[in-house]
């Protein structure tokens, strides 16, 4: 199929795709924003149906990851799987063992401050001839 030739066709596809997704279960798209502030970045995420005491934060391979759980039923029991939220990449910069989490009205807040090779460290090197 063309795109350009079939456009409503493919209008009609999505359309139908996205009414499939709510009718079957589907879910609302968390909010998440990552901003500087101060001496750290700040990340915010709000998960809409989801209970914010079930958010999980936790530090995997290089990444700050925002997560809950997800249940199934499976023949051997329920099955838990983590559902992912957000990944943010702890850089150099970032003070890993200083990042917290708290809740704040109806959002967790992710704080991940700087270090000191975030801060700038300058110094003249001389050229030994």
């Amino acid at each position: 199929m063309r795109y350009d030739r079939d456009i409503k066709v493919v209008h009609e596809i999505l359309k139908s795709v996205d009414i499939n997704n709510t009718l079957n279960g589907g879910r609302s798209e968390p909010q998440i924003a990552i901003r500087k502030e101060g001496e750290s970045y700040l990340l915010t995420a709000r998960v809409p149906g989801v209970d914010i005491l079930d958010l999980q934060v936790e530090i995997l391979n290089g990444k700050v990851i925002v997560h809950h759980p997800m249940l199934f039923d499976s023949d051997s029991g329920i099955l838990t799987v983590p559902q992912v939220v957000a990944a943010f990449p702890i850089t150099n910069g970032i003070d890993y063992e200083n990042i917290e989490a708290r809740k704040v009205d109806e959002r967790l807040e992710v704080r991940l401050p700087w270090n000191d090779l975030n801060k700038g460290y300058n110094r003249h090197i001389d050229i030994n001839f």
